[in-house]
């Protein structure tokens, strides 16, 4: 929840066409204003799909859920706000995919890209050592330096409004579940609360300990 906040902080949804992609099993919904105009999520995991469906997909006509990779959508519409949260650095061939995210967009839209990256040590390191523990952990992924991920946006062209690193302490108890719960949930409560706290420092400080880096962009007319 906290990185989907920090994802879209200060990026307004009121009255807006606003896509998901990797939407997974469509926990966003929880989290977001209710004022959109209208909400699609979508993940190439139909079993994660047809879990949005049945949790959040009945609950309001303005919310749709659809089981397909970005490269085989196509919508009859294009959307105000797109955004991912953990995706790009999945994608092997970016000029496709960034081609294809150009297709859902107008002139307009804002986009928004929550990365993992690979900015000191200490952190690569720790995912390292998750990569030998945690047999889910994917190895059809790599990590971004900060110049990485914006070289492929300025490449084809986007604008980039806002660049913040996110995810300090945090980032840890979100993606691995830490037994018991009843120790570990106070915890990860307390570390959202020094991240919001840590995220007022300047960039140039926090780069060294942060997992995720935030992109919000426009294309360039």
């Amino acid at each position: 929840m906290h990185r989907l906040l920090a994802t879209l902080f200060d990026i307004e949804i009121k009255d807006k066409a606003v896509l998901e992609i990797g939407c997974g099993a469509g926990h966003s919904i929880k989290y977001l204003p209710k004022n959109y105009s209208s909400f699609t999520g979508i993940d190439f995991s139909e079993e994660l799909i047809n879990l949005a469906i049945k949790q959040y997909g009945t609950k309001s006509c303005k919310i749709d859920f659809i089981p397909t990779s970005l490269e085989k959508y196509d919508p009859s519409k294009k959307f105000d706000v797109i955004f991912m949260v953990g995706v790009l650095h999945h994608v092997q061939d970016s000029k496709e995919f960034i081609s294809k995210l150009l297709e859902l967009s107008h002139d307009e839209t804002i986009f928004a890209f929550n990365e993992p990256m690979d900015c000191s040590f200490i952190i690569s390191f720790l995912r390292r050592i998750r990569k030998l523990l945690d047999t889910s952990y994917s190895n059809e992924q790599f990590f971004f330096r900060k110049s990485d991920i914006l070289s492929i946006l300025r490449k084809h062209r986007f604008n980039c409004l806002k660049i913040q690193n996110q995810g300090f302490f945090s980032t840890p108890f979100a993606e691995v579940k830490l037994m018991p719960l009843f120790i570990f949930y106070p915890l990860s409560i307390l570390s959202v609360f020094f991240d919001k706290m840590i995220s007022k420092l300047p960039n140039s400080i926090t780069q060294f300990f942060s997992w995720n880096i935030v992109v919000v962009a426009k294309k360039l007319k």
